[in-house]
């Protein structure tokens, strides 16, 4: 649809006209203002924080009963993806991207890998030094309660830290600002656990805020950091017997004697305060950085600015967007707007560019 000056206008629909994907601005008053990322903000992490909430306290229920406490994790998980993917379709009206299925098994695989892969290399580090000794194995069956904790603090938290927090500031602020500040609340939350420091915190800020964090950055979907979540956690509790991050001890199929210097084995904290955890997840986490940078996947600082009609915002820079997964869809930049998706083709075809007069986003269509 197009104005007498020949210029693309917003559609009811959001239709596709010519070359140009328009967006509608005319919204409800109440959507404008659910919109405000802020708001959206404590709205999205409030009901996530407590459906974690609610999913501990039933697991706790069901404890010493592993097989039901699986079950309880799988069901709840199912109403946290519910939830959060109701949230953005209904607050955000876009679909829900960082949840997509093409790529899944592939960007999950490469995080699980991940996860086991650098915690057992810090493991084998101790071990060469002569700090970590194993004593001998547990039953196999240890290893099924193991399951619980880190699969659902793989789901829930990824959704609440890096779908919510880490999202919505990128979007308000930009990537390099969310990174900070969401690593910063993703390390001093573990100062609830019962044996947590504030170093150990302030690790966990660095080497693994930042590690997960890039991982959604350079996919633009939250499976890899899901399992990078969980097998991290999974192989530290459930095959090396260690603690996580703070948390109650509890055995897993290794049964280890460790003896060394807290600064390497992280003393009551658990590997995530040690310095070799530290050194290479961190490493980790700036190699995925790198990667994220190279394919444009950065949102700038405030990106999007004022322009055009009252109540439209304009992106003040076109960016590419992931290689697959999200074609042709737009992500919301703010109440009133959206910026282009951080996504392409699956060619891995760059947005185009944005008209500076045309406050929409020109899109291929699809």
């Amino acid at each position: 649809m197009r104005n007498g000056r020949g210029r693309a206008i917003a559609d009811p629909a959001g239709c596709v006209d010519g070359n140009l994907l328009t967006v509608t601005t005319h919204q409800p008053r109440w959507l404008r203002v659910a919109q405000f990322p802020p708001l959206r903000l404590a709205v999205f992490g409030t009901v996530m924080f407590y459906l974690l909430g609610y999913s501990n306290n039933f697991l706790g229920k069901a404890a010493g009963n592993p097989l039901l406490q699986i079950a309880v994790v799988i069901g709840w998980s199912a109403v946290g993806f519910a939830v959060y993917i109701g949230l953005v379709r209904l607050i955000e009206r876009r679909p829900v991207t960082e949840l997509a299925l093409p790529g899944m098994g592939r960007e999950l695989g490469i995080g699980l890998l991940l996860g086991a892969g650098l915690y057992t290399a810090c493991i084998l580090v101790l071990m060469a030094l002569g700090i970590y000794a194993i004593d001998g194995l547990n039953p196999v069956s240890y290893l099924l309660p193991a399951i619980v904790v880190p699969l659902s603090s793989a789901i829930f938290e990824e959704l609440l830290f890096r779908g919510v927090l880490f999202r919505i500031v990128e979007e308000w602020l930009g990537s390099w600002i969310s990174l900070v500040v969401s690593s910063l609340v993703f390390g001093l939350v573990h100062l609830m656990n019962p044996a947590a420091t504030l170093l150990g915190a302030l690790f966990i800020s660095v080497e693994a805020g930042v590690l997960l964090a890039a991982a959604y950055m350079l996919t633009r979907r939250l499976w890899m950091s899901m399992g990078f979540h969980f097998a991290w956690n999974f192989t530290q509790s459930g095959v090396f017997s260690g603690i996580v991050s703070g948390s109650d001890a509890a055995p897993g199929l290794i049964r280890p004697v460790i003896d060394g210097p807290t600064l390497l084995t992280g003393g009551t904290f658990g590997v995530e305060a040690s310095v070799i955890a530290f050194l290479l997840c961190t490493t980790t986490g700036v190699i995925l950085l790198v990667l994220a940078v190279r394919r444009g996947h950065i949102v700038p600082r405030f990106g999007c600015s004022k322009a055009g009609a009252p109540g439209t915002l304009t992106p003040r820079s076109a960016i590419a967007t992931p290689r697959s997964g999200t074609a042709g869809y737009n992500r919301r930049c703010s109440w009133a707007t959206r910026l282009p998706t951080l996504g392409g083709s699956p060619s891995g075809t760059p947005a185009p560019s944005t008209d500076p007069g045309n406050p929409h986003p020109r899109m291929e269509k699809q």
